[in-house]
């Protein structure tokens, strides 16, 4: 794939991560749709990934939603600590898919979701900042 192709590859992904971030954030502050706004940092996460991958790789990112697998792609090195904040966010992926998986989900508080949002947030920073590094 032309250089040229995957700059562009790579900005969608990169821009659609930063978009579903901020409606995951735009949710949270919303009594109705909290909760959903998990399912939308999921989203955020996925293209964040993939974004590393065409990145790093020089390859389209593969068609997965397991934010572990393509972690394990991107050819950046994850802590064990990390890789289970992104095993948490696949949870939020099948939830919000699967309505009636959303039964727990709905038990949740919007004070037990935040610090979901702040894990994200951290590991989206250190993930912009492994983009910067030489592959």
């Amino acid at each position: 794939m032309p250089p040229q192709d995957l700059n562009k590859l790579f900005r969608y992904w990169l821009d659609l991560a930063k978009h579903e971030y901020k409606f995951a954030t735009f949710a949270l502050n919303s009594e109705e749709f909290a909760l959903g706004g998990l399912f939308h940092l999921h989203l955020s996460m996925e293209a964040m990934l993939k974004a590393c991958i065409v990145k790093r790789q020089h390859e389209h990112a593969p068609y997965s939603h397991n934010l572990e697998f393509l972690a394990g792609r991107s050819g950046i090195k994850f802590s064990e600590q990390k890789i289970n904040i992104l095993k948490h966010l696949n949870d939020f992926n099948i939830i919000g898919r699967y309505p009636e998986e959303m039964v727990d989900l709905l038990k949740k508080s919007k004070k037990e979701v935040l610090p979901v949002f702040i894990q994200v947030k951290e590991l989206q920073a250190w993930l912009s900042k492994q983009l910067k590094t030489k592959s």
